[in-house]
């Protein structure tokens, strides 16, 4: 497995991207949804409040920091590649 992270690691960074940005939307669906039973009266149940939305944003937050490492990884690789082939 960390040999197949070392060789392609655009691959993962694009999958944490996409799940930060999964967990990104069913945060701001709950936001979204909140208000809008605040302002319109709705009865929903199945919001998330207080500690499980924070996880969820939490969650946002690691899986896009681990995606934007994944991403400096692979250039700092390239750039290090192009260099030896250079000199």
């Amino acid at each position: 497995m960390i040999h197949e992270i070392q060789n392609n690691p655009v691959r993962f960074a694009r999958l944490f991207m996409r799940l930060s940005l999964v967990t990104a939307l069913i945060f701001v669906a709950n936001v979204i949804l909140g208000k809008g039973a605040l302002f319109f009266g709705w009865k929903i149940t199945f919001l998330l409040d207080g500690t499980p939305e924070f996880i969820v944003l939490l969650m946002t937050v690691l899986l896009f920091v681990i995606g934007a490492l994944f991403l400096e990884h692979d250039r700092k690789n390239k750039k290090t590649q192009s260099g030896e082939i250079n000199s």
